[in-house]
């Protein structure tokens, strides 16, 4: 940093700051974004769905296309129900 000798070096450092702290800002808010989609339950079941199948299908992958085509099934008929009562209930 350089020496401060007048009091508009003073502001354009000041200024320079605030640009930063608001760039930061920013940073954290789109981290803090992306955090919350992160752990949504569905997009957290899927995360931990991928990372499973993956880990299996390194150990076993007949075993791993088992759970997954079954996991797979079993969401759709959870999809497939809810969306009933959604209707159901909104018509």
């Amino acid at each position: 940093m350089k020496k401060i000798k007048r009091i508009a070096d003073i502001k354009e450092e000041k200024m320079k700051l605030r640009i930063k702290e608001l760039e930061l800002d920013k940073g954290i808010r789109k981290n803090w974004i992306e955090l919350k989609e992160q752990i949504r339950p569905v997009n957290f079941l899927q995360n931990k769905l991928a990372t499973f199948r993956q880990e299996e299908a390194k150990d076993d992958k007949f075993l791993a296309g088992i759970i997954s085509f079954s996991l797979d099934y079993l969401a759709k008929k959870i999809a497939k129900i809810i969306a009933r009562k959604m209707d159901s209930t909104t018509g």
